[in-house]
This record gives structure tokens, C-alpha cells and sequence, in this order.
């Protein structure tokens, strides 16, 4: 059963596949530090253990989508330094440990 999946700084490049929805045991995603591209999966919002999500320094796009609110055990939570727009999800309130 996978619980992390630490692959920042490797000049991935694509965009996140909708699949990570899947891994429902994921407490750590890092995917800080690459080439990324496109929106930030919803189905990534299915992962309801997840505690750290590390995403920043891509070049993702679109809107935060409003199924992160369901991983209301995440702790740590970065998007910064991608090219995000639109409002920020009011279901991020649901993230009471951040």
C-alpha cells in the first residue's frame, strides 16, 4: 500500500493523472519542483488520508478545485508559484489541521 509518493525536483513534465485519485492509503504527495502542467486533478480530492501536499513551484493551471476540501486531514498545503486562477474553494475551510 503506497502512503507516499516524494518525486520533487525531476524535471517531470505533463500534467498530474487523474489516477492519483486512487491511491486512497496516500498520506504525502510531493511533487514540488518540476515541470507540471494543467489542472490540478479533482479525483486528487478522493485521497482522504492525505496529510501533506506539496505541489508548488510547477507551472499547473486553472482553478483550485473545490474536492481538496475533502481531505480534511491535510496538515501541510502548498500551490504557491504555479499559474492557479479563479477564487479560492470556500470547501478549504473543511481544512481545519492546515
Amino acid at each position: 500500500m503506497l502512503t507516499s509518493l516524494k518525486l520533487s525536483n525531476n524535471s517531470i513534465s505533463g500534467s498530474i493523472p487523474a489516477e492519483m485519485g486512487g491511491l486512497k492509503k496516500l498520506k504525502a504527495l510531493y511533487l514540488t519542483g518540476n515541470k507540471l502542467t494543467g489542472p490540478i486533478p479533482a479525483a486528487i480530492g478522493d485521497c482522504k488520508q492525505l496529510e501533506d501536499l506539496a505541489i508548488q513551484n510547477n507551472e499547473l493551471s486553472g482553478p483550485i478545485p473545490p474536492t481538496l476540501g475533502n481531505c480534511d486531514k491535510i496538515e501541510a498545503f502548498f500551490l504557491n508559484h504555479n499559474k492557479l486562477d479563479g477564487e479560492i474553494p470556500t470547501s478549504l475551510g473543511n481544512l481545519k489541521n492546515v
